[in-house]
């Protein structure tokens, strides 16, 4: 009898414990004072809105503390290791923002910092989907920073694709592609191109394709915040039509490129 007693004692001492901690993770999203220590994500994500794919949502997250500002969106997958994934992408994203922040010294309640984490995302093709994330910050000073992460992301194998595999002979393609990429720049974007910054990303060794997202039967190549172009440009992007370029993808991913 004792010891169903004191099991009983255990049980209830184990539930409280848990309790106690989903708690006080939620205090420290949602207090202001202890603004380093504060969690990126909570268990809200059931919450998270719908989009028009049904197997991706949308978790929204706000933060608004004595000296800054959070906004999030956080891409959810029925798929765990997809999320936890992303998850991670934007955890890096606040840690970062928050460490700025603490060695700038140049924000107060008066004039707030901010990270602002968009999510978009796009049909690529058969169960392949682009995921397009925007972060713009103001940790103090004249500027605001604007920078961005694309990935592609295969819905029949779970897995994040390396865009450069899509290609027969990735070495082919970057010959190719990259100088219709200057190209795109240059002409789209005239008088804002800076030739140094532009030469270096051009120059660089094992270019991996990793600014490469698939959207309307189009490679879209996205770039930063100063980049390869003046501030004043934002975020520049080039599209690529994939009919121009069918030739340099391997024949089983152009099949579900075109069968969007």
């Amino acid at each position: 009898m004792k010891e169903v007693e004191q099991m009983n004692i255990y049980r209830m001492f184990l539930v409280t414990l848990l309790i106690s901690l989903a708690l006080g993770q939620l205090y420290l999203w949602y207090t202001e004072s202890d603004e380093q220590s504060m969690p990126v994500f909570t268990e809200e994500v059931v919450k998270a809105n719908a989009t028009e794919y049904e197997e991706i949502r949308i978790q929204p997250l706000h933060k608004q503390a004595k000296t800054y500002e959070l906004n999030f969106q956080v891409p959810v997958f029925k798929d765990e290791n997809l999320t936890n994934f992303f998850e991670k992408q934007v955890q890096t994203m606040k840690t970062q923002f928050l460490t700025a922040i603490k060695m700038y010294d140049q924000v107060s309640a008066e004039r707030r910092g901010s990270l602002y984490i968009t999510t978009d995302i796009y049909e690529g093709g058969e169960g392949l989907y682009s995921i397009v994330i925007d972060e713009e910050s103001y940790t103090g000073g004249a500027n605001v920073n604007q920078r961005t992460k694309v990935f592609l992301v295969d819905m029949k194998s779970k897995e994040l694709v390396d865009r450069s595999k899509i290609f027969k002979d990735p070495n082919q393609a970057r010959d190719v592609l990259l100088p219709l990429v200057e190209e795109g720049l240059v002409k789209q974007y005239e008088g804002y191109v800076l030739e140094d910054e532009l030469n270096k990303w051009l120059s660089q060794e094992g270019y991996d394709f990793s600014n490469l997202y698939v959207r309307d039967g189009a490679f879209v190549f996205k770039f930063n915040k100063y980049e390869v172009l003046a501030g004043a440009a934002g975020m520049p992007e080039v599209v690529i039509p994939i009919s121009e370029v069918k030739d340099l993808i391997d024949d089983e991913w152009l099949k579900r490129f075109q069968s969007e």
